[in-house]
């Protein structure tokens, strides 16, 4: 088989684009690197918490949204009591 190497850069927002095509060809790819100039202000570390909270939500260690609302809400509405009473 006669191969042909390219480099190319696709900017993350057309990923999508191109997964169909990825899929299909199965090319043998290799990511060089990563420009990920959205959020400059972003530390290694960052990422690397955003990396581990990716895997989290892959695996389904997540909570809805609503039970988080409820929680605070009630938190919030204890706290608020707690001060009305003491005046």
């Amino acid at each position: 088989m006669k191969t042909a190497t390219y480099t190319i850069t696709i900017d993350r927002k057309d990923i999508p684009v191109f997964e169909p095509i990825f899929e299909r060809l199965r090319p043998r790819a290799t990511i060089t690197k990563v420009v990920d100039d959205v959020f400059p202000e972003l530390t290694e570390e960052d990422l690397a918490a955003i990396a581990i909270s990716k895997e989290q939500i892959r695996q389904g260690m997540v909570v809805d949204s609503e039970y988080v609302h409820r929680e605070v809400a009630e938190i919030l509405n204890i706290t608020r009591n707690e001060s009305k009473v003491g005046s």
